[in-house]
């Protein structure tokens, strides 16, 4: 028998249309409260039914509760044992009050926002060039562990390199522990991986069993952490891997002091949370003192810092929150950089409201990104900041991929974390707050070099866009919440 496939593709579009309409009532209850979410997802169902429903009901609706749930509960587990473990330490010198963002937190909050400490040493490290020497060097540098936290580690020459260099350590007796995101990584195959494991390398995945249940696209560990014996961690925008040593800008950190105590309890939770091992015993914190039990008192940008590790496990969105209050309380200037520029409703009346007060706003991002959909999203939100008075550069010299805040003379905000909803919801970041106007000052002049070998972007270039790009940004600007 012959089948009529006019009839079959009928019935399967009348069919898909009926399960849209019946799904709505789903995205209501579970947008609850996201109003511009919920639309999008309405849309997405009746434009492309087919489409629409496989992502609701595989990713979207049920938003990795189950997750969720359970990486708050071995967050509140893990919390209990790093507090014993320091109340036999002496407390790190606290930082000036300016620094804290916020005043008063929730106690469900408070294993996330640490508070600000005194006498630590940051190092702004520019692109791979003067970043993975130093990490190399530390890890060759390393006596007792290695803690190595990254998003994306390519299997490449790069790689390559970081891997000997980890099993190199390994068999002179340092406890290597590599965690891993397993879509970011995912091309580390038996191969790559076997010499670590030969070593004895502690290697694990998180979320562990990508293809188990369900598909965990949403609930990315996006953190770049690199610590060393306790006594220095790396942070920061950079994966590993050959092409950020090519065409590619980035930012990131070295720092030393009671900062690191703060970067060790964000890998000791994700480690916990994806092996059970409970890594909290006192030879893991409180190295950063000198041999007199001290804090540092000199050194290369003395600075105060704290850390805000966020994630989708969390009620509030607490990295959002953060960059909102930032924002809002600056008074002089607030400059910005990232790759992907997809901010929420709050984000954009932060920065309005922001120039209407007076201060200078600026916003630096990608001539070309590797994301190019992004892009064109991240554009249609263009036109509403100029007209604010908001002064917006694309970066035309590499691929941009550094991630950046300043805030007037003193603060700075590096971390793992992008302007966007995927950042603020979805993925778990790390952000290092810093308080110095030595540090402000370097972080400023590499932002005017890099606007220099910028293009400007004005409201008359936006106006001669031609029909298909507006309808594209238009197109990307309406997904952009499921972005």
């Amino acid at each position: 028998m012959n089948l009529d496939w006019t009839k079959v593709w009928t019935f399967v579009s009348l069919g898909s249309y009926v399960f849209a309409f019946l799904t709505v009532p789903s995205i209501l209850l579970r947008r609850q409260g996201r109003p511009i979410s919920a639309v999008s997802w309405v849309l997405l169902l009746f434009a492309f039914p087919l489409v629409g429903l496989l992502s609701w009901w595989l990713l979207g609706r049920r938003h990795l509760e189950r997750h969720k749930a359970r990486r708050e509960k071995s967050q509140h587990q893990i919390a209990a044992d790093i507090q014993a473990t320091k109340e036999n330490l002496e407390d790190p010198p606290e930082a000036r009050d300016f620094i804290s963002i916020f005043k008063a937190l929730p106690e469900a909050l408070q294993s996330s926002v640490f508070p600000p400490t005194s006498g630590n040493r940051v190092k702004l490290l520019i692109d791979a060039a003067q970043a993975y020497p130093a990490m190399k060097q530390a890890i060759r540098d390393a006596q007792e562990y290695i803690h190595f936290l990254f998003y994306i580690w390519q299997n490449d020459a790069v790689g390559l390199e970081f891997r000997d260099l980890l099993v190199y350590r390994a068999k002179a007796g340092v406890k290597v522990r590599v965690l891993v995101d397993s879509l970011g990584s995912s091309l580390l195959d038996d191969a790559f991986l076997a010499p670590m494991r030969d070593a004895g390398v502690c290697i694990s995945y998180v979320p562990a069993g990508i293809l188990q249940n369900r598909p965990t696209l949403n609930f990315r560990n996006h953190r770049k952490i690199l610590i060393v014996d306790g006594i220095v961690a790396f942070g920061g925008g950079l994966n590993i891997g050959i092409e950020y040593t090519m065409q590619w800008r980035d930012i990131g950190l070295k720092m030393e002091g009671p900062i690191v105590d703060q970067y060790q309890e964000v890998f000791v939770d994700d480690w916990y949370f994806a092996t059970g091992e409970s890594i909290t015993d006192e030879r893991y914190f409180g190295r950063w003192r000198d041999s007199k039990g001290q804090a540092l008192e000199s050194g290369e940008h003395n600075a105060n810092c704290g850390v805000i590790a966020s994630g989708p496990h969390l009620r509030a969105k607490i990295l959002r929150d953060a960059f909102f209050t930032a924002i809002t309380s600056a008074k002089r200037r607030v400059w910005l950089i990232t790759p992907y520029f997809i901010p929420d409703y709050a984000i954009m009346v932060a920065l309005q409201t922001a120039v209407y007060r007076g201060v200078d706003c600026r916003l630096l991002v990608p001539g070309l990104s590797d994301v190019p959909f992004v892009q064109f999203a991240a554009r249609s939100y263009y036109e509403t900041l100029l007209e604010a008075g908001l002064k917006i550069y694309e970066y035309q010299a590499a691929t941009l991929h550094a991630k950046a805040l300043l805030f007037d003379d003193d603060l700075s905000i590096i971390g793992s974390a992008n302007i966007d909803i995927r950042s603020f919801r979805l993925n778990f970041e790390v952000s290092t707050l810093i308080s110095s106007k030595q540090f402000n000052k370097q972080l400023g002049d590499h932002f005017l070099k890099d606007c220099e070998d910028s293009k400007e972007i004005s409201l008359e270039q936006i106006g001669q866009n031609s029909s298909f790009r507006r309808l594209l940004e238009a197109i990307a600007h309406l997904l952009s919440p499921l972005l």
